[in-house]
């Protein structure tokens, strides 16, 4: 097959995450099985036009800003007519309405998470209501088309806007537990977030909640990604008096994330929403039980009870609750250890793909 990905961003983006990890790693391999894909992207400074990355052909066309705008002229200008079996759109911010301007080529879509009211969490109202308007129109536009997703409860977003449920594929996240894999724990108690510095994953709570135990167990406290939130929770962190013990890491390569996490006892996600939480899933595969919150996304990414602990939303006094116990109890950290790490090996990369090539082949067919 030949097949063409509409999605705002590549893995070397700065601005990439979850979304583009899963891009690569479902459709990297399903090109290395001898499938040509395509992947159009916006531009980025200092990044080459055309690219080959895993496999994949990387177009990088435009800007970020405008990228939806622009690209119904950049598909009509170089890729109509190429001969493309599937154009996926990936529903991964604003839509782009592939089905208007695609001819021939079925139009499929993958959807990672839909924001929702969470949006107003994010940005400004007037960017905020922009985009929850641009959601608001996935309702009537996207109907009857073939969907992606990777999570009941994208699917159950999708139900609840009126698309029928046997026209929505679940297609779970994978994880490389060759890369993230158990190893040294680090001597004293340790707790670590990872995931972009982002308003909306509400890190200041992960930072009050760690901020409360800290006042009993001495620990450290790893945050590792980047983001324009950074700023704010730099500040959070001298005024709750935690810079002793907090460190910022930035962006780190995938290795020494892998040796943050395997080296933590407690992975803590505050999140509002997400697809699936994938940094859940490779915490797990380190061996490393985590303590989040009970929302969308998360709350299928982990085994409350088993892997780690759901509390409700907002419920600091619950969290810290739970990451006092998991700190503490050795016993409790072994048997999660050994819990989440057995459960994730069934979420593979190669199962994904593989779900992903007959999703996609049924289409064609169709």
């Amino acid at each position: 097959m030949k097949l063409l990905v509409i999605n705002w961003q590549d893995l070397k983006n700065p601005f990439g995450g979850g979304a583009e990890v899963y891009l690569h790693e479902v459709f990297g391999r399903i090109a290395r099985a001898g499938h040509e894909v395509h992947l159009l992207v916006c531009g980025v400074p200092g990044l080459s036009s055309d690219e080959e990355m895993g496999g994949l052909l990387v177009h990088r066309r435009g800007s970020r800003n405008i990228f939806n705008y622009q690209v119904p002229a950049i598909y009509k200008k170089e890729f109509a007519g190429s001969g493309f079996d599937v154009v996926i759109e990936d529903l991964n911010k604003l839509p782009f309405y592939a089905r208007r301007f695609v001819r021939g080529p079925r139009v499929a879509c993958l959807a990672m998470h839909f924001f929702g009211k969470t949006i107003f969490q994010e940005l400004p109202f007037p960017l905020a209501l922009y985009v929850y308007l641009y959601e608001l129109s996935i309702r009537r536009s996207y109907r009857g088309l073939p969907f992606a997703v990777i999570s009941e409860s994208t699917r159950d977003d999708l139900v609840r806007w009126g698309f029928r449920r046997e026209e929505i594929r679940i297609i779970y996240s994978g994880v490389d537990t060759n890369l993230y894999r158990p190893g040294e724990k680090f001597s004293e108690p340790t707790v670590i977030y990872v995931g972009r510095l982002k308003k909306y994953k509400r890190i200041e709570l992960a930072m009050e909640t760690v901020a409360r135990v800290a006042e009993e167990i001495p620990l450290r406290f790893h945050i590792v990604g980047d983001g324009e939130y950074r700023p704010a929770l730099e500040k959070f962190a001298r005024a709750r008096n935690m810079t002793g013990y907090t460190v910022f890491h930035g962006f780190v390569p995938q290795a020494e994330k892998s040796r943050l996490l395997a080296g933590a006892w407690a992975m803590i996600n505050t999140s509002v929403k997400e697809g699936w939480g994938l940094v859940n899933t490779e915490a797990q595969a380190c061996g490393t039980p985590v303590v989040a919150f009970d929302v969308p996304g998360i709350r299928e990414s982990l085994l409350p009870g088993k892997t780690g602990f759901l509390v409700p939303f907002g419920d600091i006094t619950a969290l810290a609750k739970a990451l006092r116990e998991l700190l503490l109890n050795s016993d409790i950290r072994k048997r999660m250890s050994e819990e989440g790490r057995a459960w994730v090996s069934k979420f593979s990369w190669d199962r994904a793909s593989e779900e992903t090539l007959q999703w996609l082949k049924g289409i064609v067919e169709g």
